[in-house]
């Protein structure tokens, strides 16, 4: 995905660094309230947590791991 926003940055006038790139796409196409894409270890700690005894107790919750994409659900 990073070599496909990379490729298009120029003709949306996104900039030419990634922290730029990545800025203009979310901005443009996936706007979230963390203004940047999700990283690999942050759905890892959530799959950690959601799998050790500290969620023990958590029944029939929805964890949304999307930065605020989705704003609620219904």
């Amino acid at each position: 995905m990073k070599d496909f926003l990379v490729g298009i940055a120029p003709a949306r006038g996104w900039g030419e660094t990634w922290a730029e790139i990545e800025r203009g796409a979310v901005r443009d196409i996936i706007p979230n309230d963390t203004g940047r894409f999700g990283k690999p270890e942050e759905i890892a700690a959530a799959v950690a947590y959601l799998s050790s005894p500290l969620a023990g107790y958590v029944s029939s919750a929805n964890l949304r791991v999307d930065g605020g994409l989705i704003r609620n659900v219904t």
